[in-house]
């Protein structure tokens, strides 16, 4: 060994030494360089929450005593590199892990369903924890008394439910998910309920079980059913609803325009930030132009705390006369609502679940259509009635 070896090993040493301490300088230093130089590469997250606004200054003893609790509140949303960061994280979890996250849950071939931290969700499609003899018996309460008050009114009622995507491809599912040990609430109430609660009570589950078998009719990204499977379900909801109204116009299959978004992306892909990543051909079915509703301005006006409550109701159009409707629900209504609208002279669109009884009065409605997910069957008397 020459003389000139320890020298080198010692300089090789140190300077290792000092391209770690600058990597570890700039580590520390380079988030706070980003939140003040807009260097950030990666696309926003898709956090469905409100960022952390920056905290104010003022010469108040409370907002002193506050701002370095309010500051690292909002250094934590904003600071630098903080897209980049979770989106390395979730390329890594996703790729290389072969994982989805708290909230979603990847399953075979490319598929993806919502669950949650509880396991709550899969516990349901399981037959884990069912509904109680005395929940089955609130359930058969609930709607005969949901029924008498809208008979009573003249006002035809009916609740839909919308199946959980695993419930309508199970076989995507990771194998212990679809290890089931009893029935699931769904199979409980259909096979409960009795009289004018039944009914009322539409299960959405066969004739999108039916329609599978010839098209996709939810997408593998996204939570709810394509355009395809609310068609669908719009159909049998027609179906039930003609019974009582025999006169209300059916939307013909000649009548849908068929198309497809090549590139589509849906909620579960931007719950795990890979919404570029995950992706898939989407169908689309629309009705005719010479069938759409259009928005018009709403014709009845909404006390602030019911519009507080309700959101942001809105009224559709055929220009037809006949028979008006009123439709509550959640985020299932998006693709179900343009083939819903075409049977109504009018169509008021409220995006809640619980069901407004000052609204409903105030309308006086022929229809009141009521959507609710097939996971929030469980929750029977959670929609705000009669006390609102």
């Amino acid at each position: 060994m020459t003389a000139a070896a320890p020298r080198t090993r010692r300089t090789a040493a140190r300077n290792a030494g000092w391209i770690l301490s600058g990597a570890f300088a700039v580590a520390l230093f380079l988030p706070l360089i980003g939140s003040v130089v807009p260097l950030e590469p990666a696309p926003a997250t898709t956090e469905k929450r409100r960022m952390a606004p920056a905290p104010r200054m003022a010469a108040t003893r409370e907002a002193l005593a506050s701002f370095p609790t309010d500051f690292e509140t909002y250094y934590r949303d904003g600071f630098g590199f903080r897209n980049a960061l979770i989106r390395l994280h979730s390329l890594a979890r996703f790729h290389l892990l072969g994982a989805g996250s708290d909230f979603v849950l990847r399953g075979k071939n490319g598929w993806l369903y919502l669950t949650d931290k509880t396991g709550e969700l899969i516990g349901q499609h399981r037959g884990i924890d069912p509904l109680t003899p005395e929940h089955l018996a609130r359930w058969q309460r609930y709607l005969d008394d949901r029924r008498a008050w809208f008979d009573a009114r003249g006002i035809v009622y009916l609740m839909a439910i919308a199946p959980s995507k695993m419930t309508i491809y199970p076989e995507h599912l990771p194998d212990w998910v679809n290890v089931t040990v009893g029935d699931t609430p769904m199979d409980q109430l259909t096979g409960y309920l009795t009289g004018t609660a039944a009914e009322t009570f539409l299960d959405l589950r066969p004739v999108l079980r039916q329609e599978r078998g010839r098209h996709r009719v939810y997408d593998r990204t996204d939570t709810h059913w394509n355009d395809v499977g609310a068609y669908a379900a719009y159909r049998e909801i027609h179906r039930h609803l003609v019974r009582r109204l025999p006169d209300l116009p059916a939307l013909d299959p000649a009548e849908l325009v068929p198309g497809q978004d090549p590139a589509f992306s849906g909620g579960l892909a931007g719950m795990l930030n890979l919404k570029d990543v995950l992706t898939e051909r989407q169908p689309t079915l629309t009705p005719g132009p010479a069938r759409l509703a259009r928005e018009i301005p709403l014709d009845i006006e909404l006390a602030p705390d019911l519009r507080a409550k309700t959101g942001p109701v809105t009224l559709w159009s055929t220009g037809r006369p006949g028979p008006v409707a009123i439709v509550f629900g959640d985020s299932f209504l998006g693709q179900l609502m343009p083939f819903v609208e075409t049977a109504f002279s009018k169509t008021y669109y409220v995006p809640t679940r619980p069901l407004r009884r000052s609204l409903i009065e105030a309308v006086r409605p022929d229809v009141v259509l009521h959507e609710i997910t097939e996971r929030n069957t469980r929750y029977p008397t959670q929609d705000g009635w009669p006390g609102e």
